[in-house]
């Protein structure tokens, strides 16, 4: 019978292949960073070009991948954010968001491909916040609020709501609210009147807006509107100071921490026509990679 014999790979050899994977991988790697890298320049170009700055009213910008959104050093994946820049085109005083404290924790984070391969702002869930730095003063009675945000779970440290968005230690009927609710809905709240969606949306990445139209308003989650509510007379809203991530008492402490990622946030003093809120959720979902 005929014996059958292996020939064992020389070190050489086995080194050549190994050298092939290597090269394979890295290939792989690079195409991979290049298409990052194409979404992020596609969705620059689109921000350029956002009907946003075209809209009357804009109070504030907010923008996790612009190139002028944050300091370069902090534009880097798990550094911690000390500036988050207002993008507002209508005014030469930007209400940029900032946290000065020397408490690391209280500082959220930047990430790279968080949503949809875009950066994200990345909130804690139970620590984590920032605030706007321009005082605007004054009221509206009307507003319209859109912001990009992937909500956590409660394993982030969320027990109670989750305030994404709150004008900052004022009397508690002129607050504008916007957060995930307890039983992961979400709601926005304005001179004592709320709208609220309460079906569960948690661990999905969602473009959401509110116009408030001082009679009442409408939520909108990917361009549907999921729910209206009607109030007489109006209230007044504060377009003042906000607070991101959570929300001031008025003692000054702080409670109701968000967690997750937010990666825009749009204010107007004014409730928009409904060709200027279409087009700015195109814009959003486009963007963001959202599906309407």
């Amino acid at each position: 019978m005929k014996s059958t014999k292996f020939k064992a790979f020389s070190l050489v050899e086995i080194s050549v292949v190994i050298l092939i994977i290597g090269l394979l991988l890295a290939g792989v790697t690079n195409a991979s960073d290049m298409i990052a890298e194409y979404r992020i320049k596609i969705a620059r170009n689109l921000t350029k070009n956002a009907p946003v700055a075209r809209v009357d009213g804009l109070v504030l910008w907010l923008d996790s991948n612009a190139l002028e959104s944050f300091p370069p050093r902090e534009a880097i994946d798990g550094a911690k954010i000390n500036t988050w820049y207002d993008l507002n085109p209508q005014t030469a005083v930007k209400n940029n968001a900032v946290q000065a404290s020397a408490t690391a924790n209280l500082h959220p984070t930047y990430k790279e491909n968080c949503l949809n391969n875009l950066p994200c702002v990345n909130f804690n869930g139970t620590t984590n916040y920032i605030d706007t730095t321009q005082d605007l003063g004054g009221t509206t009675r009307q507003v319209s609020v859109f912001w990009v945000a992937l909500p956590d779970t409660p394993s982030t440290g969320i027990t109670g709501g989750g305030q994404i968005l709150s004008t900052h230690d004022l009397t508690y009927d002129e607050r504008i609210q916007v957060y995930m609710t307890t039983s992961w809905g979400v709601s926005y709240f304005a001179g004592v009147g709320e709208i609220a969606y309460t079906q569960p949306i948690k661990r999905k990445l969602a473009v959401y807006d509110v116009v408030d139209d001082e009679e009442g308003g409408t939520l909108y989650i990917n361009k549907v509107a999921k729910t209206t509510v009607v109030q007489s007379g109006g209230y007044p809203k504060a377009i003042r100071i906000f607070n991101i991530g959570t929300w001031s008492n008025n003692d000054g402490t702080r409670e109701e921490y968000f967690g997750g990622n937010i990666g825009e946030i749009i204010i107007f003093n004014r409730a928009l026509l409904e060709r200027e809120r279409k087009a700015i959720e195109d814009y959003l979902c486009q963007k963001w990679g959202v599906k309407g």
